[in-house]
């Protein structure tokens, strides 16, 4: 299989045809949702390049024409120059593309990407951590560190979804204000019905309204653990109110952290309601990779184009391809 052979030795996606037909098939039409080219004679795989749009995880969102980039792969050698770009210019004019986005390039094709019109930039990472710790062993926080945590807002609470309930209490189009557009459908899909992972709905409650949701996934490691936000809709600023729920939720369950890896939120609000900003080669130390572990900070930028005369948008860790195993 190509991505075996000329992208990584038995990657996910050649291992679980599981995860792969859930990723990228197209059960409209049975074909995948991958962009390949092929040598004129030979019939030999040159390149491929992979996609995901939002609507393969909700049908109501087709009309967006938004796709997120996922294994992009073309062989090497001067008679392929160029054929990367062919794949992706081939993908942007058959599907009529309007919004398009890859996480976690490399800084060595910026200039590529700022070449072709996107924005580039780097996620920041957010880290609220269980002050009521003295060892960690996922995290690494030096002793000078310290969070403090604000009173609770007894207007807020943070509500924990049951799964029966999601769909019910995430139909509210007034939840989806964000670009990225998603809906309540993409969020069961997307999540809910994930071969591999468990994903949580945490939401966030002003008196009986639902303001926003956090999606979150554990993640254990020996005797510890982590909560992990891969996406948050809604209300965003609301979730600078309930920092002492969400601290309490930690002290409660025994997690070291809680983590948001995200771009477009506003993280000065977040920062005096508690959280800490991760920096790439800061002291304080909040893992990315799990399988295997590495303790180490990883820094994950972004390229986005749009059609749309869009003044900002919003990214996570569950966009694109990121949050799989």
């Amino acid at each position: 299989m190509y991505i075996d052979e000329h992208w990584a030795k038995n990657h996910i996606l050649v291992t679980s045809r599981e995860l792969l037909d859930w990723q990228h098939k197209n059960l409209d039409t049975g074909d995948y949702n991958f962009v390949m080219a092929r040598h004129n004679k030979s019939g030999e795989i040159c390149g491929v390049l992979g996609f995901i749009p939002t609507s393969h995880f909700s049908a109501e969102l087709e009309s967006e024409k938004e796709i997120w980039l996922a294994i992009w792969k073309v062989n090497e050698g001067p008679k392929y120059i160029g054929l990367g770009l062919g794949l992706l210019n081939f993908l942007k004019r058959e599907f009529s593309i309007k919004n398009i986005c890859s996480i976690g390039i490399s800084q060595i094709v910026f200039p590529m990407y700022e070449t072709l019109g996107f924005t580039v930039g780097k996620m920041n990472q957010l880290a609220l951590l269980n002050n009521t710790l003295s060892d960690y062993r996922i995290a690494k926080v030096p002793e000078t560190f310290t969070s403090s945590i604000g009173q609770k807002n007894d207007q807020y609470k943070v509500v924990d979804i049951a799964k029966d309930q999601v769909a019910s209490a995430l139909s509210d189009s007034d939840l989806y204000i964000n670009k990225t557009q998603k809906d309540g459908q993409y969020f069961i899909t997307r999540f809910l019905e994930h071969p591999k992972f468990e994903y949580r709905f945490l939401g966030v409650y002003n008196k009986d309204k639902l303001e926003s949701f956090l999606v979150v996934r554990v993640v254990a490691l020996s005797e510890s653990s982590t909560m992990r936000v891969v996406d948050i809709q809604g209300d965003l600023p609301s979730i600078s109110r309930v920092t002492a729920n969400l601290h309490e939720l930690l002290v409660t369950e025994g997690h070291e952290y809680l983590d948001i890896m995200q771009y477009g939120m506003d993280e000065e609000s977040l920062v005096d309601a508690g959280f800490l900003q991760v920096e790439t080669d800061g002291e304080l130390i909040i893992p990315d990779y799990f399988q295997p572990f590495v303790q180490k900070n990883i820094p994950i930028y972004f390229a986005r184009q749009s059609q749309e005369s869009e003044q900002s948008f919003v990214l996570f860790k569950g966009d694109a391809d990121q949050d799989r195993p």
